[in-house]
């Protein structure tokens, strides 16, 4: 997957997780406690798996940019402390 396709599917899981919390403020709102509680967490679910999702993208950004290029480890050791502080 490249980037822009990562950054796109990223987007729309998160505008995805959005509309979840939007329906359920909404039927909490109406008064339809039930499905106003089960979008509530399935917003929960997916917003969690939204930020696995992150996580994992993260440290394997900051793994591919430490190795630099060609895939040589080292090679960015400026950038050496970037997990201490992402």
């Amino acid at each position: 997957m490249d980037m822009k396709t990562l950054l796109e599917h990223m987007q729309a899981h998160h505008g995805r997780c959005d509309q979840l919390y939007a329906d359920g403020e909404n039927f909490l709102l109406d008064e339809q406690i039930e499905e106003g509680l089960e979008s509530i967490k399935s917003f929960l679910n997916e917003m969690e798996r939204h930020f696995q999702m992150e996580e994992t993208v993260g440290k394997d950004v900051r793994s591919s940019f430490k190795r630099g290029p060609g895939g040589n480890p080292g090679s960015r050791r400026n950038h050496d402390d970037s997990d201490a502080t992402a």
